[in-house]
C-alpha cells in the first residue's frame, strides 16, 4: 500500500472552513469506484457503494484540519490572528505558516512570532505566551502590502513536510495526520471494496465531514438523510506515550495498532459492536488496541444521535503531537487501521444482526 495518497492529503490547506483542496482530491480519487458521489450543502462529501439489501452502514472521516484566522493587520505590516480549532499555544511561536492557499497556488508563508525572549520580563519567561501576544511575520514592510496577502478572514494552517523517519523510516512526521489519514483509510477502502465486485446486503456511505475541528456541525447534516444501522468513525487520537507520561495516563501505543474506544466526552460506543472489531482483529491477525483514557470527543457524537440513534464505534490512529505542526504516527498503523476497516465491513455483511 503507497503513502501517496496520504502524503497528498496531509499538504492540502484546509482549515475548518477551507476543505474543497481536499475534497476535490478524494473526489479525483473515488470518482470511478462509486455508485453515487454528492455534496452536501455544507461541503461534506459522501460516497456510496449501493448494496442489495435495505440497510445502511455509515464510515466517517473528517477533512478539515486545526488553523489560525487573520483578525486584525497593524500598522506595521504583522497579522494578528486567532486559533482554528484546538491549538496549544507551546507549540505556536517560531513555527512557520502558510496564510491563504497552499504555497504553490497563490498563499504566502509566514512565521509565527513572540517576544524575544531576552526582552520578556522574568515573569514572561516563567509563562507560556498567549495567542494574543503572538503575531505572523509575513514579510510586509506595512499595513498596506500586508492586506494585499492577507486582509482579515484570511485563513491559514501550519506549513510542514512529510517526512518518514526512524529505523527503517517506519515512522511519519506530517500536519493534518488528524483526519487525512482516516480520509486516505476511506479511500482505500472503497477502491478495495469495489475491486472485488461484490455487493454486499447494505449499502455503504462514506462521509468525508467539514467543520469538526470547530464542533463537529458537518457531518450531523450528513446523517439525517442517510439514517445507518450501524456507523464506524476514523479519527486520530493522541496517545502521550513518550517520555516522562505515566503507563496509567498513557491513551495508547503507537505501532499497535488501531485505536478503539470504549467512551470519550461525547459518546458511550456500542459495546457488542466494539467486541465484534476486536473479534475481527483476532480472527485476521490485525494489530488494534483500546483506548485506556477517557478524553476529547469526535464525529460520532453527532453521528450516534441522529435520526433514531445509531449503533457506532471509533477506530482512531494513535498520533504523537496531535494538533501541531509535526504530527507523529507508525507507518505499520495506517496499514493495520486499513485492513481492520476493510474486514470489518466485509464480515458485517454477514453479522449485522448479531451485534
Amino acid at each position: 500500500m503507497e503513502l501517496n495518497l496520504l502524503k497528498e492529503l496531509t499538504a492540502a490547506f484546509a482549515p475548518s472552513g477551507c476543505e474543497k483542496n481536499v475534497s476535490d482530491i478524494i473526489k479525483r480519487e473515488i470518482e470511478s469506484y462509486c455508485d453515487d458521489l454528492y455534496y452536501t450543502k455544507l461541503g461534506s462529501l459522501i460516497a456510496v457503494l449501493r448494496g442489495t439489501g435495505n440497510r445502511s452502514v455509515l464510515v466517517s472521516a473528517h477533512m478539515d484540519e486545526v488553523g489560525f484566522m487573520v483578525t486584525h493587520v497593524d500598522d506595521d505590516g504583522y497579522l494578528h490572528f486567532g486559533l482554528i480549532g484546538g491549538i496549544d499555544s507551546r507549540v505556536l511561536s517560531g513555527r512557520r505558516v502558510i496564510i491563504g492557499e497552499s504555497a504553490m497556488h497563490g498563499g504566502i508563508k509566514g512565521i509565527i512570532m513572540s517576544k524575544a525572549v531576552h526582552l520578556q520580563s522574568e515573569s514572561e519567561r516563567k509563562e507560556v505566551t498567549p495567542v494574543k501576544n503572538m503575531v505572523i511575520d509575513i514579510g510586509a514592510k506595512n499595513k498596506e502590502e500586508a492586506e494585499k496577502y492577507a486582509p482579515k478572514g484570511t485563513f491559514g494552517t501550519f506549513d510542514s513536510e512529510f517526512v518518514l523517519f526512524g529505523k527503517d523510516n517506519k515512522m511519519l512526521k506530517a500536519k493534518a495526520i488528524d483526519d487525512r489519514l482516516g480520509c486516505a483509510v476511506m479511500c482505500d477502502t472503497i477502491k478495495r471494496l469495489r475491486s472485488e465486485g461484490v455487493r454486499y446486503d447494505y449499502d455503504i456511505y462514506f462521509v468525508f465531514s467539514v467543520h469538526e475541528e470547530i464542533g463537529f456541525p458537518g457531518v450531523g447534516a450528513s446523517v439525517f438523510g442517510i439514517d445507518p444501522d450501524r456507523a464506524i468513525v476514523l479519527e486520530a487520537t493522541a496517545v502521550a506515550d513518550i517520555f516522562d507520561v505515566t503507563p496509567s495516563m498513557q491513551v495508547a501505543k503507537t505501532g499497535e495498532g488501531g485505536v478503539i474506544s470504549f467512551a470519550d466526552l461525547g459518546t458511550i460506543y456500542d459495546r457488542e459492536f466494539i467486541d465484534f472489531a476486536f473479534a475481527t482483529g483476532r480472527k485476521y491477525n490485525i494489530k488494534c488496541q483500546m483506548k485506556q483514557y477517557v478524553s476529547g470527543s469526535n464525529d460520532a457524537a453527532h453521528i450516534q444521535r441522529a435520526g433514531l440513534g445509531t449503533k457506532i464505534i471509533a477506530v482512531s490512529a494513535p498520533c504523537r503531537y496531535l494538533h501541531s505542526a509535526s504530527n507523529v504516527i507508525s507507518i505499520e498503523d495506517y496499514y493495520s487501521i486499513n485492513d481492520l476497516i476493510y474486514y470489518l465491513l466485509k464480515d458485517l455483511n454477514e453479522s449485522i444482526d448479531k451485534i
